[in-house]
């Protein structure tokens, strides 16, 4: 009977695992439409403000656009990881790219660049990156609030004509099933890929936006507000993209686990009432041999 409650015990435990699994699935479809609808929003907004932050950066002729200088540039990297776990590769992939691209840079330049690395779950990578870096929690409710002074410190070095450069890593989002590590350069840009964006309802409203725009002050004097603005639209972005694709990862992960209880529960099963058949069968098969040996004494006595 040691088998039969080892098989009993297993199938209790996948079926407990499987209520789990299946309650953080409820879960993440309740949250990922909202989620799937910020991004949205964030990458609306971010599109048009690129076109606006490309249009005053043309008429100020700043080097916005197209660099500064020959020398080599101080570089700054953000990047997005999840805020939870169970959700596949989804940092393990960006972090294998990240960590290429860090290594890359101290080999070529002989300096690392400032890594500042956003999401909870970032705080359990800090054994694998070999380069400094600050973690922010970046929590849904503030995360405004922690990348602000971050945000004004690059704005502030950007204004004060240092050659820097300002890069995302997060993870993009293909499709449902689908979310690719990238590192884009926000700046500088090329002002003509500002202009042209994927989507072709984006690229109306942005170039309605564009025509209709009339500065007021100067491009001068509102350049600064427009660069922190264009910068936090680049973060809220990246920020939501990468939320949306973890959490579509995270779906993705339990409804594979649900499948997989289900197998497992079904051999299990299986495996059981064979066990338990096994069972039956030698014990009915021992009571008949004892029926035929105590049988054969009778007739051997009489």
């Amino acid at each position: 009977m040691s088998q039969l409650t080892a098989i009993k015990d297993r199938i209790k435990t996948i079926t407990n695992l499987s209520q789990v699994t299946k309650a953080m699935e409820m879960v993440t479809r309740t949250k990922v439409n909202k989620i799937r609808q910020n991004f949205n929003n964030a990458k609306n907004y971010q599109a048009c403000f690129a076109q606006i932050f490309a249009q005053i950066a043309g008429q100020r002729r700043c080097k916005a656009v197209a660099g500064n200088g020959s020398a080599t540039p101080e570089k700054y990297c953000l990047a997005f990881f999840a805020h939870k776990g169970f959700c596949g590769g989804f940092n393990d992939k960006l972090l294998a790219k990240l960590q290429i691209v860090l290594d890359n840079e101290k080999r070529e330049n002989g300096r690392s660049a400032a890594l500042w690395l956003l999401g909870r779950a970032s705080a359990k990578w800090q054994h694998y990156i070999k380069h400094a870096y600050t973690a922010l929690t970046a929590a849904e409710k503030n995360y405004q609030a922690e990348t602000a002074p971050l945000v004004a410190e690059i704005a502030g070095k950007i204004l004060a004509g240092q050659n820097i450069e300002v890069y995302l890593a997060y993870n993009e989002l293909l499709s449902v099933l689908e979310q690719s590590p990238v590192i884009k350069k926000i700046y500088p840009f090329d002002a003509a890929k500002a202009l042209d964006i994927e989507s072709g309802i984006l690229r109306i409203r942005c170039r309605n936006v564009q025509n209709e725009t009339i500065l007021e002050p100067a491009a001068e004097i509102i350049y600064p507000e427009i660069l922190r603005g264009y910068l936090s639209a680049c973060l809220d972005k990246a920020y939501w993209e990468s939320a949306a694709g973890e959490y579509y990862a995270r779906l993705v992960s339990m409804q594979s686990a649900n499948k997989n209880a289900r197998l497992i529960l079904q051999n299990l099963t299986l495996q059981y009432n064979k066990t338990r058949q096994m069972r039956i069968t030698q014990e009915l098969s021992e009571v008949v041999s004892a029926f035929d040996v105590l049988r054969a004494l009778e007739n051997k006595e009489a």
